[in-house]
């Protein structure tokens, strides 16, 4: 984290398994923002969410987004 606040950053992008709750509290504390990439299991974007991440980074957004139970008229 300290590294990201000397560098003016404002979100980590850490792989997916590297998460845990207690480095997300961490990193809201030092004001960043936590989106990890990439996630592309149902189990996986849970875990994620569970941890209180930001946003999740996926190779299929479309399923991520139906997972959270998103709908968009696209008509």
């Amino acid at each position: 984290m300290d590294i990201a606040k000397e560098a003016g950053a404002g979100i980590v992008s850490p792989e997916y398994h590297l998460v845990t709750p207690e480095q997300v509290k961490a990193a809201h504390a030092a004001g960043l923002e936590v989106v990890p990439w990439t996630s592309n299991k149902p189990e996986e974007w849970d875990q994620l969410i569970a941890a209180k991440v930001d946003a999740i980074i996926s190779d299929d957004p479309a399923a991520l987004i139906a997972h959270l139970g998103y709908q968009k008229d696209l008509r």
